[in-house]
């Protein structure tokens, strides 16, 4: 059984353990920018029950702030590894009136501008490896 995750780690921390890096964050960022578009802002947690090969995410947006903080809507649970909304989850939330067990995912996100960044990191890593 894959060791579980820290509770604070972000994609930025298990890129070693990513099965494809580039692609994986490329689709994160997809589903970000959507989200975006919608809401004006976006961020990402990871699923933290896992390896860290291909987690699946949450990505959520800030609808305000009240006096414990930002309150914070979910767009959905994405699978990892096709990033396609996880909709059975997204249906069990909607029932239960709460967001997916708090416990399962990171409690630290990363922007759509910090996702952004990291691709372009993971991009010239790519790129440099290759010159040499």
């Amino acid at each position: 059984m894959p060791a579980i995750l820290s509770v604070d780690a972000t994609i930025a921390d298990v890129r070693a353990t990513l099965a494809k890096p580039e692609g994986y964050v490329r689709g994160m960022l997809e589903k970000m920018y959507e989200c975006k578009r919608e809401h004006g802002n976006a961020t990402a947690r990871i699923g933290i029950t896992g390896g860290g090969v291909a987690p699946n995410y949450r990505i959520e947006f800030a609808l305000g702030e009240n006096p414990f903080g930002f309150k914070v809507g979910i767009v959905g649970v994405f699978d990892g590894r096709r990033h396609k909304l996880i909709e059975w989850i997204d249906e069990i939330a909607q029932e239960d009136g709460i967001p997916i067990k708090d416990g399962h995912w990171s409690t630290r996100s990363m922007t759509v501008d910090d996702v952004s960044a990291f691709l372009g990191q993971i991009r010239a890593t790519k790129k440099s490896s290759r010159r040499s």
